[in-house]
């Protein structure tokens, strides 16, 4: 920047008295480098020269206004200088001269402003003819004699000014020499002048001096229970300062004008230690997260010194932690446990609590109140934090996250409940199967040919139970598929033939497909007698069905539904009311019996018509046989045996 214009001007202010007053010297004020509007401070009497930009003058009551051209200001005066105003200030100098023995001593008027009479002293007449000449645009060098001339002309003498009588036109006047021979304008001459050297010397006038040190303070933000380390010199502008800036001193809370490089604390608030070199360490006391006190401080750069702020502010942190809970359960089980038994509570005015849940959606959970999710399982949790969850039957799938909400009086926080079901490989099972003598008895007696005709008796119903927990994949029975990917046949009856030609036929199936159990309702009818092998199975015979179930991971069980036929077995019974046979006697002297034959054996007859009417032979389903009999012989020197009787024969006659 070029350095400051300075014009000169040196004017000799004379008196009747031969009195003279030299003056000359302008200083230019030029403001830089500041941001916004800086205050100085005015150490001497000065008056205003010239203007450019926005100058305030700070009136008594605090408020400002313009600052104008030509006023002057006095020691104390305080200015509020735009960054781009540029203030010219001239050196004001209201001393008297030195008074000579023929003329009264007057004060020097200040640049700009007119000088008014002393009180109680009229203005001269002359100098009163002088300025009306003037102002009438008369030129007083040409009206008027210099002072040295001797006094006022005689009263109606000529030389009168303006007509004013008594008037001297040549006693009592001044004359201003400017140096630089420039005219006064309103005596209609030329303006232009030749500059003349300055004879005098001048006035030199120090310039006010600008402190150019500043710091804009400091604005910080610390977490609770953490430490804030910074510099105060951050924000500090030291443009010509012959040393670095260094904070001298600070004052925080009650603590005033403390030296740096001292720790200070507040109790509950905090621990503060300011250096010289601006470093400083903020330690907030443990869990306070309240206002703390601005620190005020000192900074210098060894010529100026400027006071700043740091402003700290502690942000709160939840200390109120809980990490969850995963817990893990049996499948068909219950666990219990308390969700506060991962919680951290540090500085709450109370114990942790729990104050409400949330669960798959249920609306309207109460803490100390059941909450049941269909097919998965119940849950209670209280506020004291004990919870309790059974898996619902059967049940391995996923369970539901429960969120909870814990407080201790201060803060809250929100966590999660994790629980896992693991499964257990449930059995298959079949039930109603395994019935000694088979699920089913049929006898070929009631058939309508059989010894005892039943038509309800030869269909015989039954059931059986079929359970797979983890779900039934597949189920069949004789060969056919009752259920296939876990989905039942819907049309029935289902009909079976077997190998001997009955029917065995399903009539219906029921089945719970979410626990995997179920029934199956059959019946069996006998179509006809079946052949019954000697000795096997003579009296009865069985037809096998067998029965398999494959649940939803491969297990599998199998059984066999069992059908028993009795055979219709032939009997015979005494006719009833029968007489019997009566006695046979065979003596070897009765000729007519046969007697002795030539074999020497004696022998007689018995008609097989009259032993066939003493019994009531049955030959069942089977269908007619043979009929056996067995005859005893009483007597003496008797022999028994068994003899063949065919009914066929006309004498039923037989070889024994």
């Amino acid at each position: 920047m070029p350095p400051p214009k300075t014009e000169q001007i040196q004017y000799i202010f004379a008196t009747d008295a031969k009195r003279t007053d030299i003056y000359g010297v302008d200083i230019e004020i030029c403001h830089v480098g500041a941001k916004d509007m800086r205050t100085q401070i005015i150490d001497k009497t000065v008056v205003v020269s010239s203007i450019e930009g926005n100058v305030q003058i700070v009136l008594a009551d605090g408020s400002s206004r313009p600052l104008q051209k030509g006023e002057i200001l006095q020691p104390g005066a305080k200015l509020n200088i735009a960054d781009d105003a540029k203030l010219v200030l001239a050196p004001y100098d209201d001393s008297p001269a030195a008074a000579t023995p023929d003329a009264p001593a007057h004060d020097a008027p200040a640049p700009g402003q007119p000088q008014a009479p002393d009180a109680g002293t009229a203005a001269s007449p002359d100098i009163a003819a002088l300025q009306k000449s003037i102002l009438q645009g008369v030129d007083p060098t040409q009206n008027f004699e210099a002072s040295a001339a001797g006094g006022a002309p005689a009263a109606g003498g000529g030389g009168g000014i303006g007509g004013v009588a008594g008037a001297s036109g040549n006693g009592g006047f001044v004359t201003i020499d400017r140096i630089g021979d420039a005219t006064i304008a309103a005596a209609g001459f030329d303006t232009t002048y030749q500059t003349e050297p300055v004879v005098d010397t001048q006035q030199v006038v120090e310039p006010l001096l600008v402190n150019e040190l500043t710091d804009q303070g400091e604005q910080l933000v610390v977490a609770e229970d953490g430490v804030l380390n910074g510099n105060l010199l951050d924000n500090t502008v030291n443009t010509d300062g012959p040393s670095a800036a260094s904070v001298l001193l600070f004052s925080w809370g009650g603590n005033a004008n403390v030296a740096v490089g001292t720790s200070v604390t507040i109790d509950g608030i905090g621990t503060l230690v300011v250096n010289g070199d601006g470093s400083f360490t903020f330690t907030p006391a443990p869990n306070y997260d309240g206002a703390v006190p601005p620190v005020v401080y000192t900074v210098t750069d060894g010529t100026d010194t400027v006071q700043s702020t740091l402003e700290l502010t502690i942000t709160p942190v939840n200390d109120l932690a809980d990490q969850g809970e995963n817990v893990v359960v049996t499948e068909d089980a219950a666990v219990s446990g308390n969700l506060l038994d991962n919680t951290v509570d540090n500085d709450g005015p109370q114990a942790a609590t729990v104050t409400g849940f949330s669960w798959g959606g249920v609306a309207n959970t109460i803490l100390g109140t059941p909450v049941t999710l269909a097919g998965v399982g119940t849950l209670l949790v209280n506020a004291d934090g004990s919870y309790q969850f059974t898996s619902a039957t059967n049940y391995d799938g996923p369970v539901p996250a429960v969120s909870y909400t814990v407080t201790d009086g201060t803060d809250s926080v929100q966590s999660i409940l994790t629980i896992t079901i693991t499964p257990v490989d449930e059995p298959v099972e079949l039930a109603g199967l395994q019935l000694e003598g088979g699920e089913l008895t049929l006898n070929e007696a009631s058939l309508a040919g059989g010894s005892n005709p039943n038509a309800a008796a030869v269909t015989q119903s039954g059931t059986f139970t079929f359970s797979a927990a983890d779900g039934v994949q597949s189920l069949t029975l004789g060969g056919v598929a009752l259920v296939t990917n876990g989905q039942a046949v819907t049309a029935f009856p289902q009909t079976i033939t077997s190998p001997l030609g009955n029917q065995l036929i399903v009539t219906g199936i029921n089945y719970n497909p979410v626990t995997g159990t179920g029934s199956v309702n059959y019946s069996y009818t006998l179509g006809g007698s079946e052949t019954h092998t000697q000795p096997a199975n003579d009296n009865s015979l069985s037809e096998s069905f067998s029965v398999v179930l494959v649940d939803t991971d491969g297990d599998n069980t199998s059984g066999s539904l069992d059908v028993v036929i009795l055979d219709d077995v032939p009997s015979v019974t005494l006719t009833t009311n029968s007489e019997g046979l009566g006695s046979v006697s065979v003596d070897e002297s009765l000729v007519s019996l046969g007697g002795a034959g030539t074999d020497g054996v004696a022998s007689a007859t018995l008609s097989a018509a009259n032993v066939q009417a003493q019994f009531n032979p049955a030959f069942g389903a089977d269908g007619a046989g043979s009929i056996g009999y067995s005859l005893a012989l009483t007597g003496s020197n008797v022999v028994s045996g068994l003899y063949a009787v065919d009914p066929a024969a006309a004498n039923g006659q037989g070889a024994a």
